[in-house]
């Protein structure tokens, strides 16, 4: 409870004021105090929200669906980690530049492989590793990776996350210079994302309602600031 309260107070208004700042929330949470330097009305507004949710919950609710939400947000990240490092760089005119995305000269069926846009494989191949690492999650998950017809599923859903991760090495990385970069990309990424997934298999069925809940109660509100938003700049 400590180190959600730590959260609280100081991780989650620095990702509403990057939210606000984008014009995915109020304003009001993006200005900064002149006297603390930091986003005092998220800081007020969100840690008194973790405070009354705390009282609401019993531990055990908290824990679960803080770690699946911990869990669901370090897996967007390495796959992100993984979509970002082989998109290309853009220039100005909106020209891509350097090999980024596209595939590598000596890989066969150059002309099928290279129709889509650079980096457009790569996405599709993460999304195809996500499915294959859910498959195998959910199958030993439930035990069912001891029957017959589990072991056959679940070695179809780890073949197709190896074939998207070996998909994905068949593409240059972007090699723009930046301040840091992940090492061993895609291998650091991919094993993130199946621990990740496979601990969130592991999580109570009602958690998982509560997600799902709570991430469709996100989207109705997003969509409804986004038209209102859009309604007082017309």
């Amino acid at each position: 409870m400590t180190t959600s309260l730590v959260g609280s107070m100081f991780a989650l208004p620095r990702c509403v004021y990057a939210m606000a700042e984008d014009g995915l929330l109020f304003k009001t949470f993006a200005q900064i105090s002149d006297n603390t330097q930091v986003p005092l009305n998220a800081v007020v507004v969100f840690g008194a929200a973790t405070s009354i949710i705390a009282l609401l919950f019993d531990i055990e609710t908290l824990v679960e669906f803080l770690s699946i939400g911990t869990l669901l947000a370090y897996t967007i990240v390495s796959a992100c980690v993984i979509v970002l490092r082989y998109r290309p760089t853009s220039s100005e005119g909106g020209i891509t530049e350097g090999n980024g995305g596209r595939i590598r000269n000596w890989v066969p069926g150059q002309s099928w492989l290279s129709v889509p846009c650079p980096g457009a494989m790569v996405t599709w191949s993460v999304f195809l590793m996500i499915i294959g690492d859910s498959g195998v999650s959910v199958i030993f998950a439930t035990g069912y990776a001891r029957t017959m017809a589990g072991a056959i599923g679940s070695a179809l859903f780890a073949l197709v996350s190896l074939a998207s991760f070996v998909m994905i090495c068949l593409h240059h990385q972007n090699k723009a210079p930046v301040s840091f970069k992940v090492p061993f990309v895609p291998l650091v990424p991919a094993i993130s994302m199946l621990v990740n997934i496979l601990l969130m298999m592991h999580l109570a069925p009602v958690t998982w309602l509560r997600l799902v809940v709570w991430l469709a109660i996100g989207e109705d509100f997003h969509q409804n600031f986004q038209f209102s938003s859009k309604h007082l700049l017309d």
